[in-house]
């Protein structure tokens, strides 16, 4: 608990919010206090949201970062800084040192996807509603991670990021299986890294591909049988269909 957590002065912590596989949003107006209580700064990673679904500066954050390979754009690598009046003075000579300024192009890039971003993800989040919800009633399907299936699940906004993660029935499927599961995708691509993710294609990876995410904190999705997706602007049907084609995989295959 960080209420036990002894910090020198002027520290800083880090939060990230709607983290893959979890995919809930984090109680940052709780964090917030009890990290100000203890005289440290809060700084908040939305790369995963995009602050679609979190605004982390009006629930007591004093800084909010977020990477372009995120749901922002997949076309440049850029970070985007935004934080409250007080903690700008403490930072902006450190960002003018350091030479952070982006290239013309690249911020002509960032900008440009800025300004379809709100209309991206408004649709993204209705086909991603629509594709967890086909999910939640699949019987190959053991549990999905999604704020809309999580009993309980406290969003600070009734929007979601357009990432979920599903845990498939059986943790002793074979690697034939799971082959021939990723291999019936379509539409969604089969993605290595989630540099694939921001862009307008739906992709998915087994968890185990990514050696950073550890099923620690939730030991019930496996990492072999656990898909984390990211849903892109195709047609929701199609995406579901999709889904369907592949998971009839898992009922035709012999007991």
């Amino acid at each position: 608990m960080i209420q036990d957590v002894v910090l020198p002065a002027n520290s800083s912590t880090l939060q990230q919010t709607y983290s893959p596989p979890l995919c809930y949003n984090a109680d940052i107006p709780g964090f917030s206090t009890v990290a100000h209580d203890l005289g440290a700064s809060v700084l908040v990673d939305c790369s995963w949201s995009a602050t679609w679904s979190v605004k982390p500066l009006t629930c007591g954050a004093d800084c909010t970062v977020c990477s372009s390979p995120g749901l922002l754009c997949d076309e440049v690598q850029v970070g985007l800084l935004a934080s409250t009046k007080s903690f700008w003075r403490r930072i902006q000579l450190k960002g003018r040192l350091l030479g952070l300024q982006p290239s013309p192009d690249t911020a002509y890039l960032a900008l440009r996807a800025l300004r379809t971003l709100p209309a991206r993800l408004c649709q993204q989040d209705a086909s991603t509603r629509k594709v967890a919800d086909f999910l939640s009633n699949w019987p190959q399907v053991e549990a999905i991670q999604h704020p809309t299936c999580i009993p309980g699940s406290k969003s600070l906004d009734e929007r979601c990021p357009p990432i979920l993660s599903f845990q498939l029935c059986g943790s002793d499927l074979s690697s034939k299986a799971l082959e021939t599961f990723l291999d019936c995708f379509h539409v969604v691509r089969l993605a290595g890294s989630a540099d694939a993710m921001g862009g307008v294609h739906s992709v998915i990876w087994p968890k185990r591909m990514i050696e950073d995410w550890q099923s620690e904190t939730s030991p019930s999705m496996d990492n072999a049988t656990c898909m984390v997706v990211y849903i892109g602007l195709e047609d929701a049907d199609d995406l579901v269909d999709d889904f369907r084609r592949a998971l009839l995989t898992l009922t035709l295959l012999p007991e």
